[in-house]
């Protein structure tokens, strides 16, 4: 099922944990119209913008799935208003950026795990959205602690 010119259902629920561990990872209808909207609001105008082909790294989670990768009930993930992605030769702060400055979304989060034993740092974007009440919550997040970084100000 395709939620936008660009992004499929199979991409939304796409998880290798649940498949390892059996985990049904399917939204419903709800859920899809949750993911629609995110699609059209967030992933598609990084897709146009950039110009680049991208598929996200987390997108939907059942509660299952949310549980198995401990992650919190609350999770907009669970609610299918959030993703997880980066943009193949796109720089994450830029991407970042661009959401924070440019698009309507409820969080944006600059998220950075520092690398292991001489390894790069990990970064990718958290984006949420709502289709009521977006928050415009633009936040970075180390592994440990946030910090808010609204517009003018960059992590």
């Amino acid at each position: 099922m395709r939620l936008s010119p660009h992004f499929t259902l199979k991409e939304a629920t796409a998880s290798r944990r649940a498949k390892a561990e059996g985990i049904i990872n399917l939204p419903t209808p709800t859920e899809i119209i949750c993911l629609i909207h995110t699609a059209y609001n967030i992933l598609e105008p990084c897709r146009t913008h950039f110009g680049v082909p991208f598929s996200p790294s987390s997108w939907f989670r059942s509660l299952a799935l949310n549980r198995a990768l401990k992650s919190k009930d609350t999770s907009q993930h669970v609610k299918a208003e959030a993703v997880d992605f980066t943009i193949p030769g796109v720089a994450t702060l830029t991407l970042f950026l661009f959401i924070r400055d440019a698009l309507e979304y409820d969080q944006v989060i600059y998220e950075v795990r520092p690398g292991k034993k001489g390894k790069l740092a990990k970064t990718w974007v958290h984006c949420s959205f709502k289709i009521k009440y977006n928050w415009h919550q633009a936040l970075s997040f180390d592994g440990k602690n946030f910090k808010n970084f609204s517009t003018g100000l960059t992590p």
